[in-house]
């Protein structure tokens, strides 16, 4: 994945620190409550980069320098599903695919609108389920491939009711869209 590519690139030292994992969570939690200490460098740059807040009776662990929260790594995709979904973002969003970067017998440069109908992770990524007017594409796109159309006027791709639509390619998708055959 992506956040893989991106933590092999890191130098070992801080690879290991860049997402904080359960139990170093636990062990920075445990020496700003003073319930244990562990080697002087950890203590220190526990100390320093993070501090201990308690919300409801539950401390949670915030970091110093940009004042939020942590999120641990074995719940880092859960918790931006959670966020996206508080934010208001609950799959409706209006997105383009360039029709030409996967139908290569397709020579013009059309986008094809489209409607985010569901989303899941895999391998660590968010893979998103789309429609059309004319049918819920069949493969799955990760939100590198889209273009935002938000603010572009497709009252009836947003008010679609996609549980009546069939399942197509993409390319079938395309040259509906574009009367190419």
């Amino acid at each position: 994945t992506k956040l893989d590519a991106y933590l092999s690139a890191l130098s070992v030292k801080r690879r290991s620190k860049y997402l904080i994992t359960a139990e170093t969570y636990d062990k920075v939690l445990k020496v700003l409550t003073n319930e244990k200490k562990y080697d002087p460098s950890f203590n220190f740059w526990a100390k320093r980069r993070f501090t201990a807040v308690t919300f409801g009776g539950q401390r949670t662990i915030y970091c110093k320098k940009e004042k939020l929260p942590i999120v641990i790594s074995e719940s880092l995709f859960q918790t931006i599903d959670e966020w996206h979904n508080a934010v208001g973002h609950l799959g409706r969003n209006i997105v383009g695919l360039k029709v030409s970067d996967v139908d290569r017998t397709n020579t013009f440069s059309t986008i094809l609108p489209c409607k985010i109908v569901d989303k899941y992770s895999k391998n660590a990524e968010f893979m998103h389920i789309i429609a059309t007017q004319n049918g819920i594409i069949k493969e799955h796109f990760d939100s590198t491939a889209f273009l935002d159309l938000t603010n572009a006027n497709f009252a009836s791709l947003r008010s679609i009711n996609t549980d009546e639509l069939p399942t197509i390619t993409f390319i079938q998708a395309s040259q509906i869209y574009t009367n190419f055959k």
